[in-house]
């Protein structure tokens, strides 16, 4: 039996075989070959590591990708490529490729990541129906590049892809509990050492997850969420990982260990055209005067302070923090400190641009099509022909149309409205958790908005069918019960590893997830300076936070990873089946799985840790000079 210091013999590297019975086992003898050793970037590690995929690119892009079907210089449907394709066919049957295949020209996409404009043209052959035994692609590949250069195509790549088989990963939560949660808490700081000496800052967080194509065939896996293009002798440190791991594991438990690239999306405006309403919502856009930045409405709150109780908005303080820095790191408080406090505004000023200009076009587009019909009918009638009912019906519905359009156009020249001053914020504070804690109050005048509760989404909603256990009852008031499609929030809960939550974003709008079974370990060393409760700085120097993350449920027709949340969604509250705020979201974990760049999970801090940071926050002296703790409650129409 090997050592406690030597990982079992299965573990190193060994030659590659005759083609093994699964997937999976060929992609861990390739992993084991001397073709994975030795420093790289993790992309030539992920494309090294794939049997079922071949390119001439001299990095291809990780897989999934967004395919874009090109005729910019050759179309393979058009006579004149015949010759070609006819000699690209014959290729194939020289090599007496396994399966069924089709030739496509594409642009291969991943919006988002470095280098993945697509901008380069690629010859695709898809492999589908195959037995998985195919052997080396490499010399195809190459046979049909050199074909294409003949042509007149020097430039083009070429991939062969088996789509069935090749790895399209995605992350999956595990249960509380799991054997495998038990392994990484006792190993977890041997890791965390480990990556921050061999990959310094180039990783962004560790944890375990199910890990693999669907969330039937995934398996238990340390998942390192690095840079893209980071290098490293991705081999040994894969081994090094196990090495620690292995005198903790179970008699027959095995637990894989994954790398793979992430990051962090640049926040763009996005248009709110299907959200837009004269006044803010749970849920809306929200901006700060005079800044380039974006979050959500959380929700509409009261906070009583010293007698004195404010309406307002509860969000989180990056989002409402002024850019130019330090003097705003330890947030605002009712002491005075954080002069210059920011103002909020609704929506945000990229999103208003970005919605007048989507308003605009859709305009112009519904003033043609209601100018050309009305036109014909006219012409018809005057030329004495009868009039079809589908004829009116349509001239109808575009007059209706282009109402609905000017309605719209004359709301966003109404907006932006500000919403109120920023009065609390918790600053960059972790807490004694080691987690993140991440809120600011608005204080929005009462008489303003005297309408803006915490309305939930109807029962209904399609995305709330991963909730079947969702119940949103109702408030009383003194008037008796207050209707509302969906019922109002008006209770605080916490967030529970492996429950269902659902949140409403200005960026996703309403997306459901399961909360992880552990905490994730983020990599702050780059993130710059934090303070604890006490207001002391904080100097995180090979130091990590440890985050509830919340994974998005797909749907059940849907079986790969879907995205929770994503920039802009910053803000958002979580609520539980009973409709009760649990938790709010702050951040985002994105490893890049989806063709659209990512699969954004959400990061969040428990609504009890939040509600604890307020009520201390928020304190003030009374008469005798004691100090006596603010409260938040969620404002209702009987508040």
């Amino acid at each position: 039996m090997a050592s406690p210091s030597q990982p079992p013999e299965q573990f190193l590297p060994t030659g590659l075989p005759s083609p093994p019975p699964s997937p999976r086992k060929r992609r861990r003898w390739l992993r084991d070959s001397d073709d994975s050793a030795g420093e790289m970037a993790i992309e030539s590690y992920i494309y090294r590591s794939e049997p079922y995929r071949s390119s001439t690119a001299s990095l291809p892009l990780p897989l999934p990708l967004r395919e874009v079907v090109s005729r910019e210089n050759l179309d393979l449907e058009d006579p004149g490529s015949a010759e070609l394709l006819t000699q690209m066919e014959q290729v194939v049957l020289d090599h007496e490729l396994d399966g069924q295949h089709t030739f496509r020209v594409l642009h291969l996409l991943k919006p988002g990541y470095p280098n993945g404009d697509g901008s380069v043209e690629t010859l695709r052959l898809d492999i589908f129906e195959s037995s998985g035994l195919t052997r080396s692609w490499s010399d195809v590949r190459n046979e049909l590049q050199d074909l294409l250069r003949s042509h007149g195509f020097p430039h083009m790549e070429v991939e062969i892809l088996d789509r069935e088989r090749a790895l399209m990963p995605s992350i999956f939560f595990i249960s509380p509990g799991a054997a495998s949660i038990q392994v990484y808490e006792e190993t977890r700081a041997d890791l965390i050492a480990l990556l921050f000496d061999t990959l310094k800052d180039a990783w962004n967080a560790i944890s375990v997850f199910e890990f693999g194509q669907t969330k039937e065939n995934a398996r238990p896996s340390v998942v390192v969420f690095v840079e893209p293009f980071a290098s490293s002798d991705w081999q040994t440190l894969e081994l090094t990982m196990k090495a620690i791991l292995w005198p903790k594991l179970p008699q027959g438990f095995e637990l894989a260990v994954e790398f793979i690239p992430s990051g962090i999306t640049d926040l763009t405006g996005v248009s709110c055209v299907r959200t837009l309403s004269p006044h803010p919502v749970m849920g809306s856009s929200l901006g700060v005067v005079g800044q380039e930045s974006s979050g959500t409405i959380g929700g509409f709150v009261e906070l009583s302070v010293g007698g004195k109780t404010y309406q307002g908005i509860l969000t989180n303080h990056h989002v409402v923090e002024p850019p130019e820095g330090k003097a705003f790191r330890k947030g605002f408080g009712f002491d005075g400190s954080g002069k210059g406090r920011p103002v909020a505004q609704y929506p945000s000023g990229e999103d208003h641009r970005e919605t007048k200009t989507t308003i605009q076009e859709m305009l112009s587009r519904a003033v043609k099509t209601a100018d050309f019909l009305k036109e014909n009918l006219e012409m018809r009638v005057a030329c004495g022909e009868d009039i079809s009912p589908q004829l009116k019906f349509r001239e109808q519905q575009a007059a209706a149309n282009l109402r609905h359009w000017e309605k719209q156009a004359a709301l966003i020249d109404e907006l932006p409205i500000v919403l109120g001053e920023v009065l609390v914020t918790s600053g960059r504070l972790i807490n004694a958790k080691k987690a993140i804690v991440d809120w600011a109050f608005i204080r929005m005048p009462s008489d303003k908005f005297p309408k803006c509760f915490n309305n939930l989404p109807p029962r209904n909603t399609q995305t709330l069918d991963q909730m079947p256990e969702l119940s949103h009852p109702p408030i009383a008031s003194d008037e008796g019960p207050v209707e509302a499609e969906g019922g109002y929030a008006q209770y605080f809960s916490s967030i529970v590893k492996g429950n269902r939550y659902f949140k409403l974003g200005r960026t996703t709008g309403i997306t459901v997830g399961v909360c992880h079974g552990v905490e994730t370990d983020i990599n702050r060393e780059r993130h710059g300076v934090f303070f604890d409760e006490s207001g002391d700085e904080i100097t995180l120097t090979k130091g990590c936070t440890r985050e509830l993350v919340i994974l998005a449920e797909a749907p059940r027709y849907i079986d790969h990873q879907t995205t929770f949340s994503a920039s802009g969604d910053s803000g958002s509250i979580l609520f539980d089946h009973d409709g009760f705020a649990a938790g709010l979201l702050y951040g985002e974990l994105t490893g890049h799985f989806g063709p659209r760049s990512c699969a954004g999970a959400g990061l969040v801090t428990c609504m009890t840790d939040v509600l604890a940071s307020i009520e201390s926050k928020s304190a003030v002296p009374d008469e005798e000079g004691n100090m006596k703790l603010g409260t938040l409650t969620l404002k209702t129409p009987g508040s």
